[in-house]
This record gives structure tokens, sequence and C-alpha cells, in this order.
């Protein structure tokens, strides 16, 4: 039996979500604008900072926090897994995002302790049951969160994750994952009726992830990741397709999008690293006083004038559509809407995104 244990709940109205027209993010592009993805939704957002889902299947609690539209309906609901070494609060600008297009977004917070052998697997059983468990709780949510009640569709839930929250989510969404032995692991949950994976894990043995870890990954599923987001051991780019490759058909989207890095998936800024102005779009030396290239009119211009501030214009771009691309598949998935549909079905047309579907 669960319990759900209240340790904070304070519900905020976010003024930028106010009801009526859609603010439109002036970085956002003419498609995003167009399909109505350009910034933040109509609903107002309340905010329910800290609170706690009580598993007695393991005798502890999840520490959760949930952005939720605070209009009278019922609402599909996303559990997003954050990655490893950032907590649930590191990516406001995803789930505030989707919770004002409509949707309730529960967070875990989960308890890792970046073990290796035996602990790693048991920290992996673990995050996999935090989200089961949130799925467990959401009939009843509202007895402790009054807040909720009326705005939980219990029949319409995805999960999403990035990272080391991505295999999460994957696991939860029907992924299989090998222990040592050989033995193998599958903790997909039906109720999950879409996935969405930012910067998935490929074929890694010290996840348990091979070839076949990915066949039963039937349900919809969404992999989001970056020409430059590259494996925490030095795998290329390229090797965060393998789930989309090594998977069934049915459903399935990938996206690259051109300049993206690892970071640009939480909403956090962080500096471009030596390199980085391998990508033109990372970085204009014209605009740089300390390039050859410098070209002092430019920097008159009121354009940025330093490579981080290139570069975090970049982010914010980058972020913008990355946050589109997930938006439109929860709203095609778990809404069923058309425009979601319509909007993916346009992704294979653009020159800034590399996009492959089965």
């Amino acid at each position: 039996m669960l319990r759900i244990t209240a340790l904070l709940s304070l519900s905020l109205v976010a003024a930028a979500c106010a009801s009526g027209p859609a603010a439109v993010d002036p970085i956002a592009s003419r498609a995003e604008a167009r399909a109505g993805y350009a910034g933040e939704g109509t609903h107002p957002v309340g905010v329910i900072p800290i609170g706690a889902v009580r598993d007695d299947q393991r005798g502890t609690t999840v520490e959760v926090s949930v952005e939720y539209p605070t209009t009278a309906a019922l609402h599909p609901v996303i559990i997003f897994s954050h990655g490893r070494g950032v907590t649930n609060r590191d990516y406001i600008g995803l789930s505030a995002f989707w919770a004002s297009h409509g949707y309730v977004v529960i967070k875990p917070n989960h308890r890792d302790t970046a073990q290796e052998g035996a602990a790693a697997v048991d920290e992996r059983r673990n995050r996999v049951r935090d989200i089961t468990a949130i799925i467990d709780a959401l009939p009843r949510i509202h007895e402790t969160f009054p807040e909720l009640e009326g705005r939980v569709d219990v029949n319409r839930v995805g999960v999403g994750g990035h990272s080391y929250g991505a295999y999460a989510a994957l696991l939860v969404g029907g992924a299989e994952a090998f222990v040592e032995g050989g033995a193998s692991r599958r903790a997909g949950d039906s109720r999950v009726k879409a996935t969405v994976a930012m910067s998935p894990a490929g074929t890694n043995e010290t996840l348990g992830l091979r070839r076949e870890s990915f066949t039963g990954l039937t349900g919809p599923v969404l992999y989001v990741t970056g020409s430059y987001d590259l494996g925490a051991q030095g795998q290329p780019a390229e090797w965060r397709r393998e789930p989309f490759d090594f998977g069934p058909a049915g459903d399935k989207w990938f996206v690259s999008i051109i300049g993206a890095r690892h970071s640009t998936f939480t909403g956090r800024f962080v500096p471009p690293k030596a390199g980085d102005e391998r990508d033109p779009r990372m970085y204009d030396p014209r605009y740089d006083p300390r390039s050859p290239q410098y070209d002092p009119r430019l920097a008159q211009s009121g354009q940025p004038a330093t490579r981080a501030d290139i570069a975090f214009e970049r982010e914010r771009q980058l972020f913008a559509l990355g946050r589109a691309i997930s938006l439109a598949f929860w709203d095609a998935y778990l809404k069923n809407e058309a425009k979601g549909r319509e909007y993916l079905g346009r992704l294979s047309q653009r020159g800034d995104l590399t996009v492959a579907t089965k």
C-alpha cells in the first residue's frame, strides 16, 4: 500500500503563464510560432515545490516536485527523471513549459550514489521504482495535494528523462537491462503511454544495455539528442541513436539538433569548452576581440561580443527548439492532437535537424 506524504505544498501561480494569448519567445523560429510552440502556453501554472510519495514496497519515500495547470480540467501526466549529478530542480524550464501547455509534471528527486557493480544495479532499480511508485500513487494524489483534485488524468501518463534519467525512462517504457551473468531485468509499465528520452545512452555493458535491450520499447518513443551530445566515456554523438536503430518500429522518432550539447536539454547554460568553436553556430570569431577575424564594426552593432555571449544566445535557441519538439510529441501521443503530429511531420524538412522515423 502506498501513502502519500506532503513535506511542503505551496501553490504558486506563475504570472508569466497567465490565461490569454501565449507569450512568444523572441528567439523562437517561425516554425515553432506557427505551431503554437514558440513560448509559454495559456494555462496558469501552480507549483508544489517539495512533496513526497510513500512507497511501502521499499519502506521509503520519493521526494517530488510538481508543476501543474491551475485550470479546472483533467490533464495528462508527465513524470520526468533528472540526470545524474543534478536534481529535479534543474529542469524547471522544461517542466513549467509543459505545465503551461496543459500537463501535470511530476519530477522525482532520485537518491543516487554513483556506485559501481551490484550497488549500481540497485540504484537503477530504485530509479525505476521511484517512477512506478508515483504512477501507483496518481489515483489518490489529491488526498495529500488538494490542488491537484480533478486535474490528474491517470489514463494518460508519459515518462521522460534526460541522460541517466532517460535511461530510467526507457526502462519503465520497456527497455531491458542485463546484469552480471547474463540475467536480465525488464521493468516496463503498461500504464505508460509515451516516452521521451533526452540524451539517451546507447549500448553500454556498464548499464546493461545491449542491442536486444531496446526491442521491448513497443510504445511511442521520442529520442532527442544533439550533434555535440557526446557520451560520458567519449562515445560519439551517433551512439545516442542506437536505442532508435535497435528498437522496433511503430511511432518512433529520432531527432538530433545540430549544435546541441548534453547540457542543452537541461535549460542551464554551461560555458563552451575548448573545441566548441568547430561549430560556427556556437562561436563567431568576428565578434571576438581575441580573434584575428575580429570586426569592430559588428561589435558596435550591439551583437554579442564574446564567445560566451554568443554561446548563451545559441543555447537558448537550441533549448527552445528541444522543448518545442518534446511538447509536440506529448501533444501527439498523450492528447492525440493533430497539431502535434503535423509539427513532428514537418521536422524532416528542416536544415537544423537530423530526423528519422519508423
